[in-house]
């Protein structure tokens, strides 16, 4: 990992948030929520070997979940041109392809915000919408999905570089899934709306504190500002990079399903 501390440029951030596919294979880490996602603990421990392997623990050792899940470009047609790089390293453009962004989603754990955490493009491409403000096309290098009112800038965090900034979002940010939005404010809730599901929760958020991993491109940190989301922010610490990881350890293969092999009950 380098130890560049450069702050980095509103483009490198977003730059960084779309090239998380082509910088990790395999991590570990722990993660704490602020508010937990319905049924979980607080926090867990991870064990993530791209693109099939998911094995989830609570700190104290329990299994919550594991399983290995097909490539999700399977039945795909093939890409033909790799993602355009900057002479940095990150990612200027993603190969450009029928299937937008989820041929490289992460297996998911508890809803579509695990996944955006691991590969969070919503805040690199942005959408057109169309005159009733609906989505109109897959995400896009050249539309701005967010805003920053304070400059990114690097932090050493327990000997990692992080990039922090504070960000609002533009009409073009899309999530990943509508329903499990990143930024969780007012522009997911009128995306929400357009869809036909009316969200009654008031006080969201105007803006997010949000910090990259410099190495992989996750989000280590999310944190709201001026309001109150029902998901709330987390802190995630990486443990390991690309470690090897057995295939003993994600347990049987799912073939083709998309649910865990293995859940516990962890009510007491």
């Amino acid at each position: 990992m380098g130890d560049d501390m450069t702050d980095p440029t509103p483009d490198s951030f977003r730059a960084l948030a779309r090239s998380s596919p082509w910088l990790w294979r395999t991590l570990r880490f722990t993660i704490e929520w602020e508010r937990p996602p319905p049924g979980e603990p607080a926090a867990v421990r991870a064990w993530v070997s791209r693109p099939h392997g998911l094995r989830v623990e609570g700190l104290d050792g329990r299994l919550i979940t594991a399983g290995w899940w097909p490539a999700p470009d399977a039945g795909m047609p093939a890409v033909t041109a790799g993602p355009i790089d900057r002479p940095d390293g990150l990612v200027a453009r993603r190969p450009d392809d029928w299937s937008g962004p989820y041929r490289y989603d992460d297996p998911m754990f508890t809803n579509y915000r695990w996944v955006a955490m691991l590969h969070p493009f919503e805040l690199a491409d942005g959408v057109d919408r169309d005159d009733d403000g609906a989505q109109d096309g897959l995400w896009s290098p050249d539309r701005t999905p967010i805003e920053f009112i304070e400059s990114p800038r690097a932090v050493d965090r327990a000997g990692r570089v992080e990039w922090e900034a504070t960000v609002v979002t533009t009409p073009s940010y899309a999530a990943r899934c509508s329903c499990c939005p990143l930024l969780n404010g007012d522009q997911a809730a009128r995306t929400l709306a357009g869809e036909g599901w009316v969200r009654t929760d008031v006080g969201r958020p105007r803006a997010w504190r949000v910090r990259l991993d410099r190495e992989t491109g996750i989000v280590s940190h999310l944190a709201e500002s001026g309001g109150r989301s029902r998901s709330g922010g987390w802190s995630l610490r990486i443990e390991a990079v690309d470690e090897p990881m057995p295939r003993a350890l994600f347990g049987p293969d799912t073939g083709g399903g998309t649910t865990s092999v293995v859940r516990i009950d962890l009510t007491p």
